[in-house]
């Protein structure tokens, strides 16, 4: 079965951090704008790079990279399903953002990875925003989560 890859991003980093975000990593608006050495600046060309790079065979895809940030470009996101929503945002607006516009169009039995999400909260944690933005909106489907081998959390909608 062919699928649809739809893939987001600022790329322009972070978008503002809220109250709920303030953690000992303290994240600033526009960080991870470029990558870690600087050597490299975010972009759709570059993220297509790394996928040929990769050995993606992108020619052989339906991928669309839609550039701005969630609370905009996730509103435009056409109205079908949804298999696999991977949510990696880090903070709490973009996580709220994914899911407010995103939830209701994974299928029944599609799967959502929280990438950024602990589900406790431990001290000194990078992204407390993303585990609360979780936290309000599963309400008591926070304990269907499940873990991967890879320790990310995971939900299997129902």
């Amino acid at each position: 079965m062919e699928r649809e890859v739809f893939a987001y991003d600022s790329f322009e980093g972070f978008p503002a951090p809220t109250e709920e975000d303030k953690s000992v990593r303290n994240p600033k608006e526009g960080e991870w704008s470029f990558s870690p050495s600087g050597k490299y600046k975010y972009s759709k060309e570059f993220t297509e790079l790394v996928l040929m790079e990769a050995g993606v065979p992108l020619s052989e895809l339906s991928i669309s990279i839609t550039k701005g940030f969630f609370s905009d470009s996730l509103k435009r996101h056409p109205n079908r399903p949804i298999a696999l929503l991977h949510v990696d945002g880090d903070l709490y607006s973009s996580y709220k953002d994914t899911l407010e516009n995103l939830y209701e169009l994974v299928s029944p039995g599609g799967i959502i990875v929280f990438d950024d999400f602990l589900a406790e909260q431990v001290e000194g944690e990078s992204f407390p925003g993303s585990r609360q933005a979780v936290r309000e909106f599963l309400g008591d489907k926070i304990d269907n989560l499940k873990v991967s081998i890879a320790g990310t959390n995971y939900l299997i909608k129902d």
